[in-house]
């Protein structure tokens, strides 16, 4: 009987490695599940139980070689390292189609081999690997990563989760809701500070260009006055001079503070003080704050209601926070919870979320219900969100446009002083 060598992870989410003999992968990933362990690889072991057949010059052939490169084929078809990469509407719309392929009633291998027929590429490609590694009973949540990195370990944790209770189908539905509130919480982030942005880049553009252009074009009418140049119109022409003779000097400087910044941001404790201080920043502050409440609530009540226990949830949940700050306080979260601290007590000792969701957490703790909980208090919190983004924008924007009229307007009050102080002495000749 063929022997395979396999990868394995416990309940607990140990690695493990080893040999079984079995007759094809499949019994051994049904082996191994009765043993309580869950697949991620499995490999022949060796060459000699394969079949052995001889080749026209006489020399042994390996019968299993065309199916090997075959799948050698088809790895290396994904670039260099063999996977594909996928963008987060990819994954929601990969996401999204097998749901409800499940939900018709099709088995994971007939949902694949109908999403091989997507008119997308990537996803008929994603469909035909997945297909490949089920096929060999290989279980979906291990093959995911298998086949690509995009689907993280929070993604493959639920799937795992739903295939070991039978809802696989539920919990794809539950995960697509996640996904499509995730992406639509980093959208309205990410917007609240678009337009802001832009103000800022047309204004400094105009600025330049008056500082560039305009006041060259009227230098010499401006020396050529009686009157004294004002300060701030005499500051801005030797930058101007600066801007239009030494602009060279501003690339390198541009470009070492861009190499500094690179250097710097690969270093923990710099990662770590600048999120920090973003973090106490008031507006800033208060819209990260609010993004990882509401990020915080939702995963945690979607990992919950896929049966995971809640020192499970909280290690894939700490992997979902980008933050470095808010990472480092999960650590100590974490440890407290393995501990036996109840979940509302640590968080509060590490003040790493608002009283008012620290109290819905206790709440849910008391009443054993802390999956509907934290789903209903982030469902509620995401109206909040977007009202803090409203009024986020709403406050950065007349802020920018006072400023730029400020800059604005002195220079071109300083300049038409100038104008008619020259006109009423030509008139006066």
């Amino acid at each position: 009987m063929p022997s395979y060598a396999y990868t394995a992870l416990s309940a607990s989410g140990e690695s493990q490695k080893g040999s079984i003999d079995a007759a094809d992968r499949g019994e051994v990933v049904r082996k191994l599940a009765r043993m309580g362990l869950r697949a991620s690889s499995v490999k022949p072991l060796g060459a000699s139980n394969a079949p052995v057949m001889k080749s026209k010059d006489g020399r042994k052939a390996d019968a299993a070689a065309p199916f090997s490169s075959l799948r050698q084929l088809l790895t290396s078809a994904g670039g260099d390292s063999g996977k594909l990469r996928l963008k987060q509407p990819q994954i929601i719309a990969f996401t999204i189609e097998l749901t409800n392929l499940l939900a018709a009633g099709f088995q994971i291998d007939q949902a694949l081999g109908a999403m091989e027929k997507s008119s997308d590429a990537t996803s008929r490609d994603l469909a035909l690997r997945l297909r490949e590694l089920v096929r060999d009973g290989i279980p979906l949540s291990s093959a995911l990563p298998q086949v690509s990195d995009s689907f993280g370990p929070l993604f493959c944790s639920m799937i795992a989760a739903g295939e070991s209770s039978g809802s696989l189908d539920q919990i794809l539905d539950r995960q697509v809701k996640y996904l499509g509130m995730m992406e639509e919480l980093r959208s309205k982030f990410l917007g609240a500070l678009i337009y802001p942005a832009f103000l800022a880049v047309t204004g400094l553009t105009l600025g330049i260009v008056m500082i560039t252009y305009l006041l060259p074009k009227l230098s010499v009418l401006i020396k050529g006055s009686s009157k004294a140049t004002p300060i701030l119109l005499d500051s801005m022409m030797r930058l101007s001079d600066f801007l239009r003779n030494e602009w060279w000097l501003l690339l390198i400087a541009a470009g070492i503070l861009a190499i500094a910044g690179v250097i710097l941001a690969q270093i923990p404790s710099v990662r770590l003080g600048w999120f920090k201080l973003m973090h106490q920043t008031p507006v800033i502050g208060d819209l990260m704050k609010a993004r990882h409440e509401l990020q915080f609530l939702e995963t945690l009540g979607s990992l919950l209601h896929s049966g995971l226990a809640i020192t499970q949830a909280l290690t894939l949940l700490k992997g979902t926070i980008s933050n470095p700050f808010i990472r480092h306080q999960f650590e100590g979260i974490e440890h407290m919870v393995q501990e036996g601290e109840r979940l509302s007590t640590a968080l509060q000792r590490a003040k790493a979320l608002p009283p008012r969701s620290i109290d819905v957490i206790r709440l849910g703790e008391e009443t054993g219900n802390l999956a509907d909980v934290a789903s209903k208090s982030a469902a509620r919190l995401d109206g909040q969100f977007n009202r803090l983004v409203e009024r986020v924008t709403a406050l950065i924007q007349p802020c920018i446009l006072v400023v730029m009229a400020v800059i604005v307007g002195s220079i071109v009050y300083a300049v038409i002083d100038v104008v008619f102080a020259t006109l009423q002495q030509i008139g006066k000749r």
